[in-house]
């Protein structure tokens, strides 16, 4: 797949995160009225022929295009969970295949939303750049608010503005992603910080890196996608993973999202000791486990933020001592297996989940800027709980992160039954016959996405 020529580059370099807050800040008076968008906004239907259609005329009309692309954002990443949560369901029946296809889909909208965020517009063979608007000059026509990007393939323009996006400093990527993992509510910049020494810029780099990697695979590599999507996956006998592996993963994954402290608190702890272990290779060359230096470092950082908590409990997770172990889901995106591996599905679904966590951070942060609060969205996250079946209506939460106390109950009894079980290799029809309400619960992964915008 050839890269971003110099004008598609220089393109993408003005796209402006302001803009969309702006655009965003205009659909007040919308949804006072319960709605994302006017029903007299060009792109709110037929969206993508209109909008290709006006950016190739340059005839756009830029006001609705760019709320449109602004209040899609948060849609895309709820999106984005919902599609992950049907990868997890076909996870459950033994169904790789799938998973596949769902988990690579989640990863899509994960990095279309988080594009929104900063100004690209994903469509089809024309997108979307928002700039900053500027006046006039004397005698010359108003310069365009919305910049057409010609670029044909929805997969390939999402990866190559993801990638080039993570590797231009002009964009900030470092500091939006160090802002948006925020471990006990501190953001990792400021841990880092305190760490010694400069923020390096590769780290944000490296996260959209390895965790897109597959936009990338199934952008430049088209059979592999329609392999996913179009061909008969139980043709051959293939590998797979059994009942007690796959209820093993299902307890490792949500495990790691619980909403304690901060809304993502235990995920973005553990990117913290790997991002700080990673930042000590690199200054020193020396591996952090077992390392004084480091521990000293430790301490230093620790004392200069004073995170709540026994600061000793945190030394000890941060040094190893306590929690050792990498979470399987982290070791699981970093690994880069063939489309035949029986985990390969697990791999992307990990992928899928670590760029949905930075896309809604992107988006919180979003909506924190244009200052929404939880009831002028109220219209939207409502009746998506209702219609996903994690509520009755009109008995939403007062808080969404009470919908981990289902959670929480699911994956003790499901840890349980994989304690009582799994010596015996129960078949999957037992695991579903036995624990049918709790995988139902288990594959909602809306719920993340709502708590984690702060609903």
């Amino acid at each position: 797949m050839a890269g971003l020529t110099a004008q598609q580059k220089a393109t993408l370099r003005k796209s402006s995160p302001t803009a969309v807050a702006r655009a965003l800040g205009r659909t007040r008076k919308h949804l006072e009225a319960g709605v994302w968008l006017s029903k007299s906004n060009k792109y709110k239907t037929l969206t993508v022929k209109r909008a290709e259609r006006d950016l190739s005329a340059g005839k756009v009309r830029e006001g609705e295009l760019k709320q449109y692309i602004a209040a899609s954002a948060l849609p895309h990443c709820t999106d984005g969970w919902s599609f992950l949560g049907r990868a997890i369901n076909a996870h459950q029946t033994g169904h790789p295949g799938a998973a596949l296809h769902f988990g690579y889909y989640a990863e899509l909208r994960a990095a279309m939303s988080f594009l929104a965020t900063r100004g690209v517009g994903i469509f089809d063979k024309r997108h979307c750049i928002l700039v900053q608007p500027r006046p006039p000059r004397a005698g010359r026509p108003k310069p365009p608010s919305c910049l057409d990007l010609p670029l044909r393939g929805t997969h390939q323009v999402t990866w190559r503005a993801l990638e080039y996006w993570g590797n231009v400093s002009a964009f900030g990527p470092s500091d939006l992603l160090l802002r948006v993992i925020s471990p006990a509510g501190i953001q990792l910049r400021d841990w880092i910080a305190e760490f010694g020494g400069s923020i390096p810029g590769w780290l944000g780099k490296k996260w959209l890196k390895n965790w897109g990697i597959d936009l990338k695979q199934f952008a430049e590599d088209r059979n592999a996608r329609n392999q996913v999507s179009y061909r008969p996956a139980d043709l051959n006998q293939t590998a797979f993973i059994h009942a007690a592996a796959a209820s093993s993963f299902l307890i490792d994954f949500w495990s790691l999202f619980e909403p304690s402290g901060s809304r993502f608190d235990t995920l973005d702890r553990h990117v913290l000791r790997s991002s700080l272990e990673d930042v000590f290779l690199g200054r020193t060359g020396m591996n952090a486990r077992g390392n004084a230096r480091y521990e000293q470092d430790v301490r230093t950082m620790l004392g200069a933020l004073t995170p709540p908590g026994p600061q000793e409990g945190w030394l000890n997770f941060l040094t190893r001592r306590e929690a050792g172990v990498t979470p399987r889901l982290l070791t699981l995106a970093e690994t880069k297996s063939r489309l035949d591996d029986p985990e390969h599905h697990l791999q992307v679904v990990s992928r899928a989940a670590l760029l949905l966590r930075l896309a809604t951070g992107a988006c919180e942060l979003l909506k924190r800027e244009v200052a929404l609060a939880r009831e002028d969205l109220s219209f939207w996250w409502g009746s998506l709980g209702t219609r996903r079946g994690l509520w009755s209506p009109g008995n939403e939460p007062q808080n969404c992160v009470d919908l981990w106390g289902d959670v929480g109950v699911a994956i003790d009894d499901e840890r349980t039954w994989l304690n009582a079980n799994a010596a015996t290799n129960p078949p999957y029809l037992k695991w579903k016959n036995d624990r049918a309400q709790g995988l139902a619960i288990l594959g909602e992964c809306e719920r993340i996405g709502l708590w984690g915008l702060g609903f």
